[in-house]
Protein backbone atom coordinates (compact mmCIF):
# COMPACT_ATOMS: atom_id res chain seq x y z
CA UNK A 1 0.00 0.00 0.00
CA UNK A 2 1.56 3.27 -0.82
CA UNK A 3 2.34 5.63 1.79
CA UNK A 4 1.76 9.05 2.56
CA UNK A 5 3.86 12.22 2.11
CA UNK A 6 1.43 14.40 4.52
CA UNK A 7 1.16 13.85 7.83
CA UNK A 8 -1.82 11.49 8.52
CA UNK A 9 -5.12 13.95 8.78
CA UNK A 10 -6.56 14.54 12.75
CA UNK A 11 -8.53 11.42 13.28
CA UNK A 12 -12.55 11.81 13.32
CA UNK A 13 -15.31 9.44 13.21
CA UNK A 14 -14.96 8.15 9.28
CA UNK A 15 -11.18 8.22 9.81
CA UNK A 16 -12.06 6.00 13.22
CA UNK A 17 -14.59 4.02 11.02
CA UNK A 18 -11.93 2.87 8.06
CA UNK A 19 -9.20 2.05 10.90
CA UNK A 20 -11.84 -0.47 12.58
CA UNK A 21 -12.54 -1.51 8.60
CA UNK A 22 -8.41 -1.96 8.08
CA UNK A 23 -8.59 -3.81 11.70
CA UNK A 24 -11.53 -6.40 11.28
CA UNK A 25 -9.79 -7.01 7.38
CA UNK A 26 -6.34 -7.69 9.04
CA UNK A 27 -8.13 -9.98 11.94
CA UNK A 28 -8.48 -13.23 9.07
CA UNK A 29 -4.46 -12.97 8.84
CA UNK A 30 -3.82 -12.79 12.15
CA UNK A 31 -6.15 -15.27 12.98
CA UNK A 32 -4.39 -17.45 9.91
CA UNK A 33 -1.34 -16.36 12.23
CA UNK A 34 -2.54 -18.00 15.38
CA UNK A 35 -3.43 -21.15 13.54
CA UNK A 36 0.63 -21.17 12.70
CA UNK A 37 1.06 -21.03 16.04
CA UNK A 38 -0.88 -23.88 17.32
CA UNK A 39 0.40 -25.89 14.86
CA UNK A 40 3.82 -25.57 15.66
CA UNK A 41 2.92 -26.02 19.57
CA UNK A 42 0.20 -28.86 19.31
CA UNK A 43 3.25 -31.71 19.01
CA UNK A 44 4.10 -30.59 22.66
CA UNK A 45 1.18 -31.56 24.22
CA UNK A 46 0.31 -34.44 21.72
CA UNK A 47 3.71 -36.66 22.53
CA UNK A 48 3.88 -36.36 26.21
CA UNK A 49 0.28 -38.00 25.77
CA UNK A 50 0.89 -40.63 23.30
CA UNK A 51 4.12 -41.62 25.75
CA UNK A 52 1.50 -42.67 28.23
CA UNK A 53 -1.20 -44.48 25.82
CA UNK A 54 -3.79 -41.92 26.29
CA UNK A 55 -6.82 -43.66 26.10
CA UNK A 56 -9.57 -42.10 27.87
CA UNK A 57 -8.81 -43.84 31.29
CA UNK A 58 -5.56 -43.30 31.26
CA UNK A 59 -5.94 -39.31 30.68
CA UNK A 60 -8.50 -38.55 32.78
CA UNK A 61 -6.89 -40.09 35.68
CA UNK A 62 -3.27 -38.94 34.95
CA UNK A 63 -4.78 -35.22 34.71
CA UNK A 64 -7.68 -35.21 37.09
CA UNK A 65 -10.33 -34.25 34.17
CA UNK A 66 -14.57 -35.35 34.67
CA UNK A 67 -14.69 -38.54 32.45
CA UNK A 68 -17.63 -36.55 30.84
CA UNK A 69 -20.85 -38.47 28.94
CA UNK A 70 -19.30 -36.74 25.68
CA UNK A 71 -15.71 -37.18 26.28
CA UNK A 72 -16.10 -41.11 26.35
CA UNK A 73 -18.71 -41.01 23.65
CA UNK A 74 -16.40 -39.39 21.63
CA UNK A 75 -13.11 -40.90 21.96
CA UNK A 76 -14.12 -44.68 22.58
CA UNK A 77 -14.78 -44.63 19.30
CA UNK A 78 -10.58 -44.10 18.81
CA UNK A 79 -7.94 -47.02 19.37
CA UNK A 80 -5.12 -45.10 21.85
CA UNK A 81 -2.50 -44.80 19.61
CA UNK A 82 1.40 -44.82 21.40
CA UNK A 83 4.54 -43.88 20.91
CA UNK A 84 6.68 -46.71 20.50
CA UNK A 85 10.75 -45.28 19.23
CA UNK A 86 12.44 -42.01 19.55
CA UNK A 87 11.75 -42.12 15.82
CA UNK A 88 8.31 -42.41 15.66
CA UNK A 89 8.80 -39.43 18.25
CA UNK A 90 10.64 -37.49 15.87
CA UNK A 91 9.29 -37.56 12.93
CA UNK A 92 5.74 -36.70 14.68
CA UNK A 93 7.21 -33.45 16.35
CA UNK A 94 9.13 -32.75 12.88
CA UNK A 95 6.08 -33.62 10.80
CA UNK A 96 4.32 -30.47 10.98
CA UNK A 97 7.42 -28.57 9.23
CA UNK A 98 8.77 -31.15 6.74
CA UNK A 99 6.00 -29.60 4.37
CA UNK A 100 6.48 -25.60 5.61
CA UNK A 101 9.34 -24.72 2.78
CA UNK A 102 7.26 -26.31 -0.21
CA UNK A 103 3.60 -24.43 1.14
CA UNK A 104 5.89 -21.29 1.38
CA UNK A 105 6.79 -21.26 -2.23
CA UNK A 106 3.41 -22.42 -3.29
CA UNK A 107 1.94 -19.56 -1.64
CA UNK A 108 4.07 -17.22 -3.35
CA UNK A 109 2.44 -18.44 -6.78
CA UNK A 110 -0.98 -18.44 -5.20
CA UNK A 111 -0.47 -14.87 -3.78
CA UNK A 112 -0.01 -13.44 -7.06
CA UNK A 113 -2.36 -15.59 -9.63
CA UNK A 114 -5.22 -15.95 -6.52
CA UNK A 115 -5.33 -12.73 -4.47
CA UNK A 116 -4.10 -12.15 -1.16
CA UNK A 117 -7.53 -12.84 0.42
CA UNK A 118 -8.33 -15.77 -1.68
CA UNK A 119 -5.40 -17.61 -0.58
CA UNK A 120 -6.38 -17.01 2.57
CA UNK A 121 -9.91 -18.55 1.24
CA UNK A 122 -8.75 -21.58 -0.27
CA UNK A 123 -6.69 -22.66 2.74
CA UNK A 124 -8.80 -22.51 5.39
CA UNK A 125 -11.48 -25.35 4.11
CA UNK A 126 -7.75 -27.40 3.96
CA UNK A 127 -6.40 -26.78 7.11
CA UNK A 128 -9.76 -27.55 8.84
CA UNK A 129 -9.45 -31.05 7.14
CA UNK A 130 -6.00 -31.04 7.86
CA UNK A 131 -7.03 -30.85 12.04
CA UNK A 132 -9.88 -33.13 11.32
CA UNK A 133 -7.51 -36.13 10.23
CA UNK A 134 -5.11 -35.73 13.29
CA UNK A 135 -8.51 -35.58 15.52
CA UNK A 136 -10.03 -38.95 13.77
CA UNK A 137 -6.68 -40.88 13.33
CA UNK A 138 -6.62 -44.19 13.67
CA UNK A 139 -3.01 -45.07 13.73
CA UNK A 140 0.29 -43.92 13.65
CA UNK A 141 0.91 -43.13 9.89
CA UNK A 142 -2.38 -41.36 9.84
CA UNK A 143 -1.52 -39.06 12.45
CA UNK A 144 1.47 -37.95 10.68
CA UNK A 145 -0.06 -37.20 7.48
CA UNK A 146 -2.39 -35.12 9.22
CA UNK A 147 0.08 -33.31 10.83
CA UNK A 148 2.11 -33.03 7.16
CA UNK A 149 -1.13 -31.23 5.87
CA UNK A 150 -1.28 -29.14 8.90
CA UNK A 151 2.38 -27.93 7.62
CA UNK A 152 1.74 -27.36 4.33
CA UNK A 153 -1.70 -25.30 4.90
CA UNK A 154 0.85 -23.09 7.59
CA UNK A 155 3.58 -22.83 4.87
CA UNK A 156 0.82 -21.61 2.43
CA UNK A 157 -0.30 -18.80 4.94
CA UNK A 158 3.18 -17.96 5.68
CA UNK A 159 3.90 -15.29 3.40
CA UNK A 160 0.21 -13.99 2.50
CA UNK A 161 -0.40 -13.08 6.07
CA UNK A 162 1.90 -10.29 6.30
CA UNK A 163 1.31 -9.64 2.78
CA UNK A 164 -2.37 -9.08 3.02
CA UNK A 165 -1.74 -7.20 6.04
CA UNK A 166 0.89 -4.70 4.68
CA UNK A 167 -1.26 -3.90 1.65
CA UNK A 168 -5.12 -3.17 3.33
CA UNK A 169 -3.44 -0.73 6.20
CA UNK A 170 -2.59 2.28 6.13
CA UNK A 171 1.02 3.39 7.33
CA UNK A 172 -0.15 3.81 11.05
CA UNK A 173 -1.39 1.07 11.71
CA UNK A 174 0.78 -1.56 9.48
CA UNK A 175 3.72 -1.90 12.19
CA UNK A 176 1.21 -2.52 14.91
CA UNK A 177 -0.93 -5.17 12.83
CA UNK A 178 2.61 -6.73 11.04
CA UNK A 179 3.73 -6.50 14.60
CA UNK A 180 0.29 -8.87 15.75
CA UNK A 181 1.53 -11.60 13.44
CA UNK A 182 3.99 -12.74 16.23
CA UNK A 183 1.72 -12.00 19.12
CA UNK A 184 -1.01 -13.96 17.42
CA UNK A 185 1.76 -16.91 16.86
CA UNK A 186 2.59 -16.69 20.54
CA UNK A 187 -0.87 -16.99 21.35
CA UNK A 188 -1.46 -19.97 19.24
CA UNK A 189 1.04 -21.73 21.03
CA UNK A 190 -0.68 -20.82 24.74
CA UNK A 191 -4.17 -21.61 23.17
CA UNK A 192 -2.89 -25.42 21.74
CA UNK A 193 -0.67 -25.95 25.05
CA UNK A 194 -3.99 -25.06 27.39
CA UNK A 195 -6.30 -27.11 25.18
CA UNK A 196 -3.49 -30.31 25.06
CA UNK A 197 -3.36 -30.05 29.20
CA UNK A 198 -6.78 -29.69 29.62
CA UNK A 199 -8.37 -32.12 26.75
CA UNK A 200 -7.80 -34.84 25.14
CA UNK A 201 -5.59 -34.90 22.29
CA UNK A 202 -8.40 -35.67 20.17
CA UNK A 203 -10.51 -32.90 21.44
CA UNK A 204 -7.66 -30.51 21.59
CA UNK A 205 -6.87 -30.92 17.50
CA UNK A 206 -10.76 -30.21 17.39
CA UNK A 207 -9.95 -27.25 19.06
CA UNK A 208 -7.54 -25.41 17.35
CA UNK A 209 -8.96 -26.69 13.41
CA UNK A 210 -12.01 -24.68 14.68
CA UNK A 211 -10.28 -21.44 14.25
CA UNK A 212 -9.93 -22.52 10.48
CA UNK A 213 -13.91 -21.77 10.74
CA UNK A 214 -13.28 -17.82 12.28
CA UNK A 215 -10.46 -17.20 9.44
CA UNK A 216 -12.61 -18.73 6.70
CA UNK A 217 -15.92 -16.22 7.50
CA UNK A 218 -13.82 -13.02 8.16
CA UNK A 219 -11.99 -13.08 5.25
CA UNK A 220 -15.26 -13.70 2.88
CA UNK A 221 -16.35 -10.56 4.33
CA UNK A 222 -12.85 -8.73 3.98
CA UNK A 223 -12.07 -6.89 0.44
CA UNK A 224 -8.81 -8.06 -1.74
CA UNK A 225 -6.14 -6.13 -1.51
CA UNK A 226 -6.01 -3.37 -3.69
CA UNK A 227 -2.75 -3.38 -4.78
CA UNK A 228 -3.40 -6.71 -5.93
CA UNK A 229 -6.49 -5.72 -7.86
CA UNK A 230 -4.29 -3.05 -9.40
CA UNK A 231 -1.45 -5.03 -10.39
CA UNK A 232 -4.06 -7.38 -12.69
CA UNK A 233 -5.59 -4.25 -14.47
CA UNK A 234 -8.44 -4.51 -12.23
CA UNK A 235 -8.70 -0.25 -11.69
CA UNK A 236 -12.70 -0.17 -10.68
CA UNK A 237 -12.07 -3.26 -7.96
CA UNK A 238 -9.68 -1.68 -6.73
CA UNK A 239 -11.05 1.75 -6.11
CA UNK A 240 -13.60 -0.02 -4.82
CA UNK A 241 -11.72 -1.88 -2.33
CA UNK A 242 -9.59 1.12 -1.46
CA UNK A 243 -12.47 3.45 -1.09
CA UNK A 244 -13.92 0.82 1.60
CA UNK A 245 -10.64 0.23 3.37
CA UNK A 246 -9.43 3.94 3.21
CA UNK A 247 -12.18 6.03 2.46
CA UNK A 248 -12.72 8.70 -0.69
CA UNK A 249 -10.67 11.36 1.31
CA UNK A 250 -6.98 9.80 -0.41
CA UNK A 251 -7.71 9.23 -4.19
CA UNK A 252 -4.65 11.50 -4.55
CA UNK A 253 -2.29 8.04 -2.68
CA UNK A 254 -4.90 5.77 -4.60
CA UNK A 255 -3.46 7.28 -7.89
CA UNK A 256 -0.29 7.73 -6.89
CA UNK A 257 -0.63 3.76 -5.79
CA UNK A 258 -2.08 3.18 -9.47
CA UNK A 259 0.89 5.21 -11.47
CA UNK A 260 2.99 2.32 -9.83
CA UNK A 261 1.84 -0.71 -10.00
CA UNK A 262 -1.30 -1.01 -13.27
CA UNK A 263 0.47 -2.64 -15.98
CA UNK A 264 1.62 0.59 -18.56
CA UNK A 265 3.59 2.00 -15.86
CA UNK A 266 6.13 3.66 -18.10
CA UNK A 267 9.72 2.99 -17.27
CA UNK A 268 12.25 5.82 -17.03
CA UNK A 269 15.25 4.41 -19.12
CA UNK A 270 18.32 5.40 -17.02
CA UNK A 271 22.15 3.89 -17.20
CA UNK A 272 21.97 3.83 -13.78
CA UNK A 273 18.82 1.63 -12.98
CA UNK A 274 19.63 -2.19 -12.44
CA UNK A 275 15.76 -2.73 -10.66
CA UNK A 276 12.82 -2.90 -12.20
CA UNK A 277 9.46 -1.06 -11.48
CA UNK A 278 6.80 -2.52 -13.13
CA UNK A 279 5.91 -5.67 -10.54
CA UNK A 280 3.90 -6.90 -13.83
CA UNK A 281 6.90 -6.71 -16.50
CA UNK A 282 8.38 -10.43 -15.89
CA UNK A 283 12.07 -10.93 -15.04
CA UNK A 284 14.79 -13.07 -15.75
CA UNK A 285 16.56 -15.61 -13.79
CA UNK A 286 19.79 -13.61 -15.96
CA UNK A 287 17.89 -10.60 -13.97
CA UNK A 288 18.45 -12.28 -10.65
CA UNK A 289 21.77 -13.62 -10.30
CA UNK A 290 23.45 -10.26 -11.44
CA UNK A 291 20.84 -7.96 -9.19
CA UNK A 292 22.67 -7.29 -6.05
CA UNK A 293 19.61 -5.68 -4.49
CA UNK A 294 18.15 -8.97 -4.10
CA UNK A 295 21.39 -11.63 -3.82
CA UNK A 296 23.02 -9.36 -0.65
CA UNK A 297 19.58 -9.61 0.74
CA UNK A 298 19.32 -13.12 0.02
CA UNK A 299 22.10 -14.03 1.84
CA UNK A 300 21.47 -11.72 4.81
CA UNK A 301 18.13 -12.86 5.76
CA UNK A 302 19.02 -16.61 5.18
CA UNK A 303 21.48 -15.71 7.82
CA UNK A 304 19.11 -14.43 10.28
CA UNK A 305 16.82 -17.25 9.93
CA UNK A 306 19.54 -19.57 10.16
CA UNK A 307 20.41 -18.06 13.25
CA UNK A 308 16.62 -17.35 15.08
CA UNK A 309 16.20 -21.21 14.16
CA UNK A 310 18.98 -23.14 14.93
CA UNK A 311 19.62 -21.97 17.86
CA UNK A 312 17.05 -23.95 19.12
CA UNK A 313 14.14 -21.33 19.89
CA UNK A 314 11.55 -23.75 17.91
CA UNK A 315 12.61 -27.09 19.63
CA UNK A 316 11.20 -25.58 22.47
CA UNK A 317 7.85 -24.82 21.34
CA UNK A 318 7.46 -28.24 19.56
CA UNK A 319 9.08 -29.85 22.81
CA UNK A 320 8.45 -27.99 25.80
CA UNK A 321 6.83 -30.46 28.06
CA UNK A 322 9.30 -32.93 27.20
CA UNK A 323 11.99 -30.66 27.71
CA UNK A 324 10.85 -29.28 30.77
CA UNK A 325 10.71 -33.01 32.32
CA UNK A 326 14.05 -33.09 30.94
CA UNK A 327 15.99 -30.19 32.61
CA UNK A 328 13.57 -30.12 35.61
CA UNK A 329 11.41 -33.30 36.04
CA UNK A 330 7.79 -34.52 35.30
CA UNK A 331 6.08 -32.73 38.31
CA UNK A 332 4.84 -29.31 36.97
CA UNK A 333 5.78 -29.57 32.92
CA UNK A 334 2.44 -28.73 31.93
CA UNK A 335 1.88 -25.32 33.80
CA UNK A 336 5.85 -24.38 32.98
CA UNK A 337 4.87 -24.54 29.17
CA UNK A 338 1.75 -22.44 30.14
CA UNK A 339 3.34 -20.14 32.00
CA UNK A 340 6.12 -19.81 29.35
CA UNK A 341 3.72 -19.84 26.66
CA UNK A 342 2.12 -16.41 28.34
CA UNK A 343 5.58 -14.88 29.12
CA UNK A 344 6.07 -15.23 24.53
CA UNK A 345 3.11 -13.37 24.23
CA UNK A 346 3.97 -10.59 25.98
CA UNK A 347 7.73 -10.74 25.38
CA UNK A 348 6.17 -9.84 21.27
CA UNK A 349 3.95 -7.51 22.49
CA UNK A 350 6.99 -5.79 23.97
CA UNK A 351 8.40 -6.27 21.01
CA UNK A 352 6.06 -4.45 19.10
CA UNK A 353 6.73 -1.46 20.96
CA UNK A 354 10.93 -2.10 20.93
CA UNK A 355 10.97 -2.06 17.39
CA UNK A 356 8.94 1.33 16.72
CA UNK A 357 11.98 3.09 18.65
CA UNK A 358 14.98 1.14 18.68
CA UNK A 359 17.29 -0.08 16.25
CA UNK A 360 16.51 -3.11 14.55
CA UNK A 361 20.03 -3.87 13.93
CA UNK A 362 20.96 -3.13 17.58
CA UNK A 363 17.70 -5.25 18.65
CA UNK A 364 19.05 -8.19 16.60
CA UNK A 365 22.38 -8.62 18.03
CA UNK A 366 21.42 -8.09 21.71
CA UNK A 367 19.19 -10.57 21.39
CA UNK A 368 21.44 -12.97 19.14
CA UNK A 369 24.22 -12.57 22.17
CA UNK A 370 21.93 -12.65 24.41
CA UNK A 371 20.58 -15.78 23.79
CA UNK A 372 24.02 -17.09 23.24
CA UNK A 373 24.84 -16.68 26.45
CA UNK A 374 22.09 -17.66 28.55
CA UNK A 375 21.98 -21.26 26.25
CA UNK A 376 25.83 -21.73 27.58
CA UNK A 377 24.82 -21.00 30.60
CA UNK A 378 22.24 -23.36 31.14
CA UNK A 379 24.51 -26.15 29.84
CA UNK A 380 26.48 -25.27 32.09
CA UNK A 381 23.39 -25.17 35.00
CA UNK A 382 22.46 -29.37 33.34
CA UNK A 383 26.11 -30.30 33.52
CA UNK A 384 26.77 -29.70 36.98
CA UNK A 385 23.52 -29.92 38.02
CA UNK A 386 22.67 -26.57 39.29
CA UNK A 387 20.00 -25.11 41.10
CA UNK A 388 17.63 -27.95 39.92
CA UNK A 389 15.03 -27.45 38.82
CA UNK A 390 14.52 -23.26 39.45
CA UNK A 391 17.93 -22.61 37.37
CA UNK A 392 17.22 -24.30 34.52
CA UNK A 393 13.37 -23.15 34.44
CA UNK A 394 14.40 -19.54 34.52
CA UNK A 395 17.24 -19.50 31.79
CA UNK A 396 14.53 -21.35 29.61
CA UNK A 397 12.20 -18.52 30.50
CA UNK A 398 15.23 -15.58 30.23
CA UNK A 399 16.01 -17.74 27.07
CA UNK A 400 12.83 -17.00 25.46
CA UNK A 401 12.75 -13.62 26.74
CA UNK A 402 16.09 -13.04 24.60
CA UNK A 403 15.01 -14.74 21.25
CA UNK A 404 11.84 -13.37 21.32
CA UNK A 405 12.93 -9.53 21.76
CA UNK A 406 14.67 -9.76 18.45
CA UNK A 407 15.85 -12.40 16.33
CA UNK A 408 12.48 -14.68 16.15
CA UNK A 409 10.01 -11.64 15.18
CA UNK A 410 12.79 -9.15 12.81
CA UNK A 411 13.65 -12.51 10.79
CA UNK A 412 9.93 -12.09 9.56
CA UNK A 413 9.96 -8.23 9.68
CA UNK A 414 13.19 -7.70 7.33
CA UNK A 415 12.08 -10.51 5.36
CA UNK A 416 9.52 -7.89 3.86
CA UNK A 417 11.43 -4.85 3.91
CA UNK A 418 15.09 -6.14 2.33
CA UNK A 419 13.77 -7.00 -1.37
CA UNK A 420 13.13 -4.67 -3.51
CA UNK A 421 9.53 -4.70 -4.73
CA UNK A 422 10.48 -6.62 -8.27
CA UNK A 423 11.57 -9.21 -6.14
CA UNK A 424 9.71 -9.48 -3.24
CA UNK A 425 7.52 -11.99 -3.69
CA UNK A 426 10.33 -14.22 -4.99
CA UNK A 427 12.73 -13.40 -1.78
CA UNK A 428 9.97 -13.54 0.20
CA UNK A 429 8.98 -17.11 -0.66
CA UNK A 430 12.36 -18.26 -1.02
CA UNK A 431 13.54 -16.72 2.71
CA UNK A 432 10.43 -18.06 4.67
CA UNK A 433 10.97 -21.62 2.66
CA UNK A 434 14.65 -21.28 3.87
CA UNK A 435 13.63 -20.62 6.96
CA UNK A 436 11.44 -23.59 7.54
CA UNK A 437 13.18 -26.01 6.28
CA UNK A 438 15.90 -24.77 9.18
CA UNK A 439 12.79 -24.91 11.07
CA UNK A 440 11.86 -28.98 10.20
CA UNK A 441 15.69 -29.57 10.83
CA UNK A 442 15.84 -28.22 14.55
CA UNK A 443 12.74 -29.92 15.26
CA UNK A 444 13.87 -33.45 13.82
CA UNK A 445 16.80 -33.74 14.70
CA UNK A 446 16.11 -32.57 18.58
CA UNK A 447 14.94 -35.78 19.96
CA UNK A 448 18.25 -37.43 18.82
CA UNK A 449 20.46 -34.33 20.19
CA UNK A 450 18.37 -34.59 23.92
CA UNK A 451 18.83 -38.41 23.49
CA UNK A 452 22.90 -38.69 22.36
CA UNK A 453 24.05 -35.03 23.58
CA UNK A 454 21.86 -34.98 26.90
CA UNK A 455 20.42 -31.79 27.55
CA UNK A 456 23.72 -30.09 28.46
CA UNK A 457 25.23 -30.83 25.07
CA UNK A 458 22.35 -29.81 23.17
CA UNK A 459 22.10 -26.76 24.64
CA UNK A 460 25.61 -25.94 24.09
CA UNK A 461 25.61 -26.56 20.46
CA UNK A 462 22.44 -23.97 20.53
CA UNK A 463 24.58 -21.78 22.21
CA UNK A 464 27.06 -21.79 19.73
CA UNK A 465 24.99 -21.34 16.67
CA UNK A 466 23.67 -18.43 18.45
CA UNK A 467 27.09 -17.31 18.80
CA UNK A 468 28.43 -17.73 15.21
CA UNK A 469 25.33 -16.55 13.61
CA UNK A 470 25.35 -13.43 15.68
CA UNK A 471 29.18 -12.58 14.62
CA UNK A 472 28.24 -12.84 11.34
CA UNK A 473 25.07 -10.81 11.57
CA UNK A 474 27.49 -8.01 13.44
CA UNK A 475 29.52 -7.65 9.65
CA UNK A 476 26.21 -7.99 7.37
CA UNK A 477 23.20 -6.69 9.09
CA UNK A 478 22.50 -3.20 7.92
CA UNK A 479 20.27 -0.99 9.64
CA UNK A 480 16.58 -0.46 8.03
CA UNK A 481 14.67 1.68 11.40
CA UNK A 482 13.83 5.24 9.43
CA UNK A 483 14.39 4.08 5.73
CA UNK A 484 12.37 4.07 2.99
CA UNK A 485 12.58 0.85 0.55
CA UNK A 486 14.20 2.77 -1.86
CA UNK A 487 16.68 3.91 0.14
CA UNK A 488 17.05 0.32 1.70
CA UNK A 489 17.62 -1.11 -2.10
CA UNK A 490 20.01 1.36 -2.51
CA UNK A 491 22.34 0.49 0.45
CA UNK A 492 22.39 -2.77 -1.66
CA UNK A 493 23.18 -1.32 -5.11
CA UNK A 494 25.19 2.16 -5.29
CA UNK A 495 24.56 1.98 -9.06
CA UNK A 496 20.73 2.34 -8.50
CA UNK A 497 18.35 5.24 -9.72
CA UNK A 498 20.69 8.86 -10.31
CA UNK A 499 17.50 10.70 -12.45
CA UNK A 500 15.12 12.99 -10.27
CA UNK A 501 12.58 11.61 -12.19
CA UNK A 502 12.60 8.23 -11.80
CA UNK A 503 13.95 8.31 -7.74
CA UNK A 504 10.24 10.07 -7.60
CA UNK A 505 8.79 7.67 -9.36
CA UNK A 506 10.67 4.94 -7.48
CA UNK A 507 9.47 6.68 -3.95
CA UNK A 508 6.22 6.13 -4.45
CA UNK A 509 6.65 2.24 -5.04
CA UNK A 510 9.40 1.90 -2.17
CA UNK A 511 6.52 3.49 0.51
CA UNK A 512 4.43 -0.06 0.37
Amino acid sequence: MAGESNPDPPEDNSNLKYQLRQWFTALGAIIGAILAGMTGAYSAVLIPQLEKNAAIENFTQEYNIQNSTFMTSFLENFAAITIETTGEKSWLGSSAALLLAPGCWMSGFMIEKLGRRMTHIVTAPLYFLAWFIVTISPNMITLIIGRLLCGLCMGLLGPACPVYIAETTNPRLRGILLGCISVAASTGNLLAHAAGTWLHWRLASLFCGSFNILCFVICILSPESPTWYLKKGRIEDALDAWRFLRGSTNSKEFEKLKVAHAPGFSQKASSGIKSKIDDEKDYTWKDIMVSKSFLKPLGIVCLLFFTAQCCGVNAITFYSVTIFVEVAGREGAFMWTLILDVVRVLVCGLTCWLIKRHSNRGLALGSGLGSAAVLILLAIVQFFEIGKPWAPVSLLFVYTFTAFVGLVPLSWMLCGELFPMSYKGLGTGLTSGFGFLCLFSVVMTSPYMFKYLLAWGTFLAYGCVAATGTFLLFCYLPETRGKTLLEIERSFDKKIVNDPEVVKELEMNSVV
